[in-house]
């Protein structure tokens, strides 16, 4: 989603709160906001090449105040036990039939060339709270109990992608719900972490921030769907309203040390940066078999089972730029997983209607997209 600006929000835990930032977790100042000592955050406003009509994002559709949650909070219950027990398990989330990895098709991995890879690696591990699966040659797999999320390796030849290039606008890794959310912002703040941008967009609660190359990450919590506001169309409303950081902040349970994501965490979904829309709805929409969900000026946004996007496309920094090198660092490939193999299938077969050459090797099937990206479909 994208970034809009918004006023400041600080963020004053008690003195007693305040956890000491560890030692080598204090990031450079690159651009962005920092959160200090002080731990205050700034939000900044989000650039790109094309500013939206003004009409867009003054009616109603764009800023009205999210609806209040309906039902009983998962987050709220409590079973009697003090010692800081996540009340929504991971197997509660993840066994949702709306989860966003429940559906037709999903996002289930990505894989990053990065120049550094043991300080890129220790990173994913101490602040974003991901394990190492497991180990080769060229670089290491993380993820949350056992599920593979994030793949790092390297590449000597690997030249740094510009800001330009085709490739990642940000990974985003879905936590269970609003208090894995608090748990994260509270450990990123005492961390001393840089973060780029937060916003409630109707559907979802969303912070941002780089990793150490400039890869972008969201961390997110979904809405529960009967809360989401469906158009006549079969799009699904969103927007980029200011999100609260002080009262997330506050609601962060100061019983418990942080100990990582929660096992219920997944990627969510995964936003690029590509050269042409009308290219990118015809490819994921025409040939992959996504539906069409929202669209921003400059931006497409694609799902499976309604949900509110799996994959999002933007040219906001990459409007005709040429198609993305072989040896450049950043986004080298993503998986999108089908559900049925019928689907796969199906998108195998246009691919090959539109001469899009393909590999095989096992259940995998391997292509390079219209933009450069690798891209891996299996079911």
């Amino acid at each position: 989603m994208p970034r809009l600006h918004a006023t400041l929000t600080r963020i004053k835990p008690k003195l007693k709160d305040r956890a000491k930032p560890a030692a080598g977790m204090r990031l450079p100042n690159r651009r962005g906001l920092t959160v200090n000592s002080m731990l205050t955050i700034f939000r900044r406003i989000a650039t790109y090449s094309e500013r939206p009509p003004a009409a867009i994002f003054t009616t109603d559709r764009f800023y009205r105040k999210p609806k209040p949650e309906t039902g009983p909070k998962l987050s709220d219950r409590h079973d009697g036990n003090h010692s800081g027990v996540r009340f929504m398990t991971e197997q509660t989330a993840l066994a949702s039939p709306n989860h966003a990895v429940n559906m037709p098709a999903h996002v289930d991995h990505a894989h990053l060339v990065v120049m550094d890879l043991p300080m890129v690696a220790d990173w994913y591990q101490k602040i974003m709270g991901l394990s190492v699966l497991e180990r080769s040659p060229s670089g290491l797999t993380l993820g949350v109990g056992g599920r593979p999320l994030l793949t790092l390796s390297t590449d000597g030849k690997a030249a740094r992608a510009s800001r330009r290039a085709p490739g990642l606008f940000h990974n985003a890794f879905l936590v269970p719900d609003r208090k894995e959310l608090s748990r994260w912002l509270a450990h990123a703040a005492h961390g001393g972490v840089q973060l780029t941008g937060a916003s409630d967009h109707l559907v979802s609660e969303a912070i941002y921030l780089d990793d150490p190359e400039g890869n972008g990450i969201e961390v997110y919590r979904d809405r529960s769907r009967e809360d989401w506001n469906y158009q006549p169309d079969g799009t699904v409303e969103m927007a980029t309203l200011p999100l609260d950081l002080q009262r997330l902040y506050d609601e962060a349970p100061k019983d418990e040390a942080w100990s990582g994501l929660s096992e219920g965490t997944a990627m969510g979904h995964i936003h690029l940066q590509v050269s042409d829309i009308p290219q990118a709805d015809a490819f994921f929409r025409d040939v992959l078999g996504l539906d069409l969900m929202a669209r921003y000026p400059g931006a497409s946004f694609f799902a499976s089972g309604k949900y509110h996007h799996h994959v999002a496309a933007n040219v906001w920094n990459s409007r005709g730029a040429a198609r993305r090198e072989p040896a450049m660092s950043g986004l080298a490939d993503y998986t999108i997983r089908f559900a049925e193999p019928g689907r796969l299938q199906q998108a195998v077969d246009r691919l090959e209607t539109m001469e899009i050459a393909t590999t095989r090797q096992g259940g995998v099937v391997s292509l390079v997209d219209p933009w450069g990206i690798g891209l891996n479909l299996s079911a």
